[in-house]
């Protein structure tokens, strides 16, 4: 019994996707178990940022000098980088000038002697 042209492209298109659909179930086990490491991972980060005990931190009490101290050094900083930055602007808007006015005398005077 010979096989007419059409059932030769069904059985190959029926092929394929059975090809397919096994490579899938074969690949699944391999996906599951990524996932299930991935899932791992994030919980073993977790773990390691909780705070275990608490006995330590009991009778740990946070003074207000040092709080004060603290938003006292960062508002320094602030406005420390503030000054820089107008500074360096400055300086950057007189080289513009002097970039400028340079480039402005160029060609004005002549050098040449007849």
């Amino acid at each position: 019994m010979s096989i007419k042209p059409i059932d030769m492209h069904l059985s190959y298109a029926n092929a394929i996707k059975e090809a397919k659909v096994k490579q899938n179930d074969f690949n699944r086990l391999k996906v599951q178990i990524d996932q299930i490491q991935n899932q791992q991972e994030i919980l073993i980060k977790k773990n390691l940022s909780k705070v275990r005990t608490a006995e330590g931190s009991e009778h740990a009490r946070i003074s207000k000098e040092k709080t004060n101290r603290d938003q006292h050094n960062t508002k320094q900083r602030k406005r420390h980088n503030k000054k820089k930055s107008q500074k360096s602007e400055e300086e950057n808007s007189l080289k513009r000038r002097e970039l400028i006015d340079k480039s402005k005398k160029i060609g004005t005077v002549l050098d040449i002697k007849i």
